[in-house]
């Protein structure tokens, strides 16, 4: 129903890579006054606490190693099951565990910079190593104390924390759920996140402070859940290994679209004229779906999203009236809006700071199968498509795969769906 949806992890995906949980009963902050010893106050008037506390904890977080929850979500977002991550964590076993696509809304702790010059970046190793001399607090050829890249008690949020809501914001035509693993959920401003989407799901081994707003609450830890979706996601497809989606396949996206319009319109009036849109949509979803492209070469669970979406529409579709005549419905004007949407995530994107070139071409790749879906939606000639606007995106793809030196198969893209 919702294809890619975003991720926000807290402190609970990492615990079981040994990496203690700083606030739940028994955590860190239970024994350390983490104003006093983990704050930008502490920093420059308690740097003997700040550095006494702090090393031990950050040599834990290196040497820890990703867990099952950060391989399989790394896994599902490189074949395209899962969309970007939002984590509060500092420890870089998400990228470490095969994520690309990830927005460190606390800091990192691989590097540590001068805050004064700013220019000075040294390693953690090289800053342990000042510690050890006796360095504390280490300080840069100019002065400035070297701090390690985390967001501290008293720190303004990083730019990744707004480059994350921006991007939801501009893309939240087709990501409208959000997959909290691991986090309580009381620490802001991160827990206003999940109110950026329509629909929110909870992974958690303990209640959480939005549970209440929450469609779906699964309780346990994070890499027993994940392994236990990615078995239900492979018996899905046959029992055959989980192969990449294609980066345009949105079918139970457009399932969603009419069964929210059937849900509107149930609780209006006046719906005779909306009723024939719907029935409109209905016939070209449905077309869709029993003449899908190289259906028969499709990994299972393909196939299995197909079949579903088209019982869900044919289910509304029984009970239609039988007098209900088709006119051209929405699904034309919300696929053209979900493209759009998509390539002002992608000129926002290439804009960040942190953008990186394998997202790049993998947010070009999404547009242009989208595009090709929308191609092959029109040529049923059901509806009544606009060509001129989506024909218009892929001149500005090319223009962007040029600028930003980004390889592009278009005719490979505009087949990916």
């Amino acid at each position: 129903m919702y294809p890619r949806p975003w991720i926000l992890t807290g402190a609970g995906i990492s615990t079981e890579s040994g990496i203690p949980d700083f606030r739940s009963s028994g955590g860190l902050w239970e024994k350390v006054d983490p104003i006093q010893n983990f704050s930008t106050w502490a920093l420059y008037n308690n740097p003997t606490g700040f550095f006494t506390y702090g090393m031990p904890m950050f040599e834990q977080i290196i040497e820890a190693k990703p867990n099952k929850a950060h391989l399989i979500v790394g896994e599902l977002q490189a074949k395209r099951f899962l969309g970007p991550i939002i984590t509060q964590n500092v420890d870089s076993l998400h990228q470490r565990g095969g994520a690309k696509w990830v927005y460190e809304v606390h800091g990192h702790i691989r590097t540590a910079t001068c805050i004064n010059c700013r220019d000075k970046v040294v390693t953690m190793e090289e800053l342990f190593s000042l510690v050890q001399e006796g360095q504390i607090p280490p300080k840069c050829d100019c002065g400035g104390i070297l701090k390690p890249d985390v967001i501290l008690f008293g720190d303004a949020m990083p730019e990744d924390f707004q480059d994350a809501i921006n991007l939801i914001r501009c893309h939240g035509t087709t990501d409208n759920m959000i997959i909290v693993i691991g986090s309580s959920l009381t620490v802001s401003p991160i827990n206003s996140f999940p109110f950026e989407f329509e629909k929110l799901a909870i992974i958690n081994n303990s209640p959480t402070a939005l549970d209440g707003n929450a469609e779906i609450i699964i309780s346990g830890s994070a890499s027993e859940i994940m392994q236990q979706i990615k078995d239900r996601l492979i018996e899905l497809n046959n029992n055959e290994e989980l192969q990449p989606m294609p980066p345009g396949f949105m079918v139970g996206r457009l399932a969603t679209i009419i069964n929210d319009m059937w849900e509107k319109i149930q609780s209006s009036k006046n719906n005779q004229e909306k009723l024939s849109k719907l029935m409109g949509d209905i016939i070209l979803v449905e077309k869709l779906l029993t003449s899908y492209p190289n259906l028969e070469s499709r990994q299972g669970i393909e196939k299995y999203l197909i079949d579903i979406s088209l019982k869900s529409i044919q289910k509304i579709k029984r009970k239609l009236p039988d007098n209900i005549k088709p006119m051209d419905g929405y699904i034309p004007r919300s696929l053209n809006d979900i493209i759009n949407s998509h390539y002002k995530a992608l000129a926002l994107y290439v804009n960040q700071d942190n953008w990186q070139s394998e997202i790049v071409q993998e947010l070009m790749q999404q547009i242009l199968g989208l595009i090709g879906l929308y191609r092959y939606m029109g040529a049923l000639k059901i509806q009544r498509f606009e060509y001129n606007l989506v024909d218009e995106l892929v001149n500005k793809i090319l223009g962007l795969a040029n600028q930003y030196k980004i390889i592009v198969d278009v005719e490979k893209g505009l087949n990916g769906y």
